[in-house]
């Protein structure tokens, strides 16, 4: 669920198959195992007149993004570029939130904040969730003292890691020119359900074969590397051998392109000097990627996920890990099978699992 003025992930009708609505987006694949697995619908709606409905402002008052007039202008451009948006912008595919019969849902995530509070008492059975677009938004941090009034859950775009006994977290913005970083709170393996509280889910959702799966038949036989954006603007500068070639496809900005290709790569890389939460391993892992890492690439819990394959001190170590497996098959079923273990874990069956628990305890309290 987003507004239309929301600059990333799907633009199409909800009526859509899974496949068109995940190629449909404008940037990132967001969480595909939603829509994959768990056959989520998905709606773009108007912008509310409530307050707390402007939220998605704070990326440009708070967090110094673009100006509000962008987001607004995003919202009613046609994507034209992207063939599974036919042509439709955001705001033609928008609907009123009295639309929906939104009864018919246990659980609605809403991206920043689509809903108007007193509008959601309406339907007690549902669990009503909200993911701020940006982590340096007012209402991210506002939320990890106190959930938004009559929503259940704030989901914070991280992963749940262990062992950890607390996690810094950089996010990527400058502040009054100084650097935003945040700890995350001690937690411990007991965990139980409880509302009105926050709730670790990453913004990719995904398994480890969400993405993989669309492409059934594409990725039998895996060729070539990609490179995460930024670490491919810094290795173009140096001169090193790479054992296979690029596949230049799965470094496109859209998805409909980018996806497909890297469902056909083998190897997915990160060595660059900007730091990135990781949405972009996520979606390289859950495409059957075999991902690669300097170290420091990612947020805490994001890097933890790589493990070994997350800590060679530079590119020319990693490319000597490669050559290595490319000699030793069997090495790198081996090393394939133990991430796909971890991301479907960490970044699918327990968020989910946390967030099936949490909606039974709303049940079990009407």
């Amino acid at each position: 669920m987003k507004q239309y003025v929301y600059q990333d992930l799907y633009c199409s009708e909800p009526q859509s198959n899974f496949r068109d609505i995940i190629l449909s987006s404008v940037q990132r694949c967001g969480p595909v195992g939603l829509i994959n697995e768990c056959r989520a619908d998905f709606y773009i709606v108007n912008v509310d007149s409530a307050p707390e409905c402007s939220i998605w402002k704070e990326k440009s008052t708070y967090c110094g993004q673009r100006p509000v007039s962008y987001y607004e202008e995003f919202g009613r451009k046609a994507q034209s570029e992207i063939p599974y948006a036919f042509g439709k912008s955001q705001k033609d595919l928008a609907i009123n939130i009295n639309d929906i019969d939104w009864s018919k849902y246990d659980i609605v995530i809403s991206l920043d904040v689509s809903f108007p509070t007193k509008f959601i008492t309406k339907f007690a059975n549902t669990l009503w969730c909200y993911m701020p677009g940006e982590p340096c938004m007012d209402i991210y941090r506002r939320s990890r003292k106190k959930v938004l009034s009559n929503y259940h859950l704030f989901l914070n775009q991280e992963i749940r890691h262990y062992p950890f006994t607390s996690r810094p977290v950089y996010f990527p913005h400058y502040k009054r020119g100084r650097k935003a970083v945040r700890y995350f709170p001690v937690f411990t393996k007991k965990w139980r359900p409880k509302l009105f509280t926050e709730l670790d889910f990453p913004y990719s959702l995904v398994s480890s074969s969400s993405i993989k799966n669309l492409f059934e038949g594409n990725n039998d036989e895996r060729k070539g590397i990609a490179f995460e954006y930024y670490t491919y603007k810094e290795f173009s500068l140096q001169k090193i051998d790479l054992p296979m070639p690029i596949n230049f496809d799965s470094m496109e900005r859209y998805p409909f392109l980018r996806l497909p290709s890297l469902a056909k790569t083998k190897y997915f890389i990160s060595d660059s000097r900007n730091y990135t939460r990781g949405n972009g391993i996520l979606e390289a892992m859950s495409a059957g990627c075999l991902c690669l890492s300097t170290k420091n690439q990612f947020v805490v819990n994001y890097q933890k996920l790589l493990g070994r394959r997350g800590m060679f001190k530079n590119m020319k170590e990693i490319i000597h890990f490669m050559e290595n497996l490319e000699r030793n098959p069997d090495l790198y079923e081996e090393q394939i099978e133990e991430q796909n273990s971890i991301v479907d874990y960490f970044c699918f069956e327990e968020p989910l699992k946390r967030l099936f628990e949490c909606h039974d305890l709303l049940l079990s309290t009407i």
